[in-house]
């Protein structure tokens, strides 16, 4: 029909940017593993602490990350169409008490 617009707007994936850091240094953590739970996305993060998790479907995830000799850590984040959505991650050393 000439002149309506349909209700649904278009989809686009959009990217999570990592940052996982040391919480007691706030030293970037390379090689941390970060993952949305569910799902299959995984990503290893580099030498600064940075992870990319591209083409993920608008909505709300529970990120995690962890790496050897430090506690898991998870966050919420939602993801908005074709948007980047930044997270910063801080993992907490094991051992301390």
């Amino acid at each position: 029909m000439p002149g309506t617009q349909s209700a649904l707007a278009a989809q686009w994936p959009g990217e999570i940017h990592v940052r996982v850091v040391d919480a007691v240094q706030g030293d970037p953590v390379a090689q941390a593993r970060v993952r949305i739970e569910s799902t299959t996305a995984v990503a290893l993060t580099d030498a600064g602490g940075f992870a990319r998790l591209r083409a993920v479907e608008p909505g709300t995830y529970t990120l995690s990350a962890d790496a050897l000799s430090y506690a898991t850590v998870r966050k919420t984040v939602q993801v908005r169409n074709g948007e980047v959505t930044r997270v910063t991650l801080a993992l907490e050393p094991l051992g301390l008490a």
